[in-house]
């Protein structure tokens, strides 16, 4: 990890052989380790461009790139804007907008630039984007360094579909699950430390040597549930006075922790996203795209794609591997899915 921040400072990289690729399932950090690298290049004074999420297609995930650029060159020549005119609309085609972008990423002074894109789920169902960035961007623009987070999912489907676009992504980065030892000291560091500012004695208190066992049980290996558990431990044990957290009142915060990542993630969901995941909770136990294309009386094209987010998202379970054998569950409680779309 430390090595690969360091490499992110990109002083004298750049070119294709630079590109990477951040894999990790849900909460395994891509958006935090991206986070970092941003900092370091801005520390260098080079320039950054982040995308949080990915659009769905290719002339909207354009239009994103164009509007972030021109931000950065507005701030060395206020009139830029004027130059490329309203950004978006019926008048400009697709290939005009890359074509403008590759125009404005060469007015960016400092190099390399470097471009993030988080969140990409919708990458390998747009349609045209490999050629749009084969023809305009990969052998047009120099000192340029594309860093991509992926799920694991994401990464098959790009890897299967735009294997000329990941083919350019020749740095990959695995983010595997915490191990115990590594469950453990994040929670000396992140909860205890930062939280309790404890400077002494026993770095675990006040959690119990069993809630402690607990709590990384509960997390998985995933660092981002293991805080949040953690957090709402602290918490509830605040609230009911308690000198001594032990595994009860972990399972009580995991608790709270899962139906509010449930509540975030529904919010984020689109409103057919939210229709697919009710028709599971409705269907109950394990359905395949089949079932759910004709429950939902759309077509299996149109139903996979939102599919595939919720699996992303960590709410639907993909079980099997051949496309007769695959089938898919519900990670979360049906009842609390059919409560959040009533």
């Amino acid at each position: 990890m430390d090595k690969f921040v360091n490499d992110l400072n990109m002083l004298s990289i750049s070119g294709i052989g630079a590109n990477r690729v951040i894999i990790g399932d849900k909460g395994m950090g891509k958006t935090s380790l991206m986070n970092i690298c941003a900092v370091r290049a801005k520390e260098r004074g080079l320039k950054t461009i982040y995308v949080e999420r990915v659009p769905n297609r290719a002339k909207e995930f354009m239009e994103v790139l164009l509007k972030k650029t021109l931000d950065i060159l507005v701030g060395d020549n206020p009139s830029i804007r004027q130059t490329y005119g309203r950004i978006g609309g019926t008048t400009q085609t697709t290939e005009d907008l890359y074509q403008m972008w590759v125009n404005a990423m060469g007015q960016i002074k400092a190099r390399p630039v470097i471009v993030f894109f988080d969140e990409t789920s919708a990458l390998p169902d747009m349609h045209y984007v490999e050629s749009y960035f084969n023809n305009y961007i990969f052998d047009h623009l120099k000192d340029i360094v594309f860093v991509m987070g992926c799920t694991t999912v994401t990464y098959h489907k790009i890897d299967a579909r735009m294997g000329g676009f990941i083919d350019r992504f020749p740095q990959v980065v695995n983010l595997p699950h915490f191990s115990e030892e590594d469950s453990v000291e994040c929670l000396k560091k992140k909860i205890l430390i930062e939280r309790t500012m404890k400077k002494a004695g026993d770095a675990l208190q006040p959690f119990t040597k069993e809630a402690v066992e607990h709590l990384v049980e509960l997390s998985d290996g995933v660092p981002r549930y293991l805080l949040e558990i953690a957090f709402n431990t602290l918490n509830v044990g605040a609230s009911q006075g308690v000198k001594e957290i032990n595994a009860d009142i972990v399972d009580q915060a995991a608790f709270v922790a899962k139906k509010s990542m449930l509540h975030n993630i529904w919010n984020s969901l689109s409103i057919s996203q939210r229709k697919v995941l009710t028709k599971i909770a409705e269907i109950g136990g394990e359905t395949k795209l089949a079932n759910l294309s004709g429950s939902l009386e759309r077509a299996k094209s149109t139903v996979s794609p939102w599919l595939s987010h919720l699996v992303e998202c960590g709410l639907v379970e993909q079980i099997g591997t051949s496309k007769r054998e695959i089938s898919y569950k519900l990670t979360v409680d049906p009842m609390d899915v059919r409560k959040l779309s009533q």
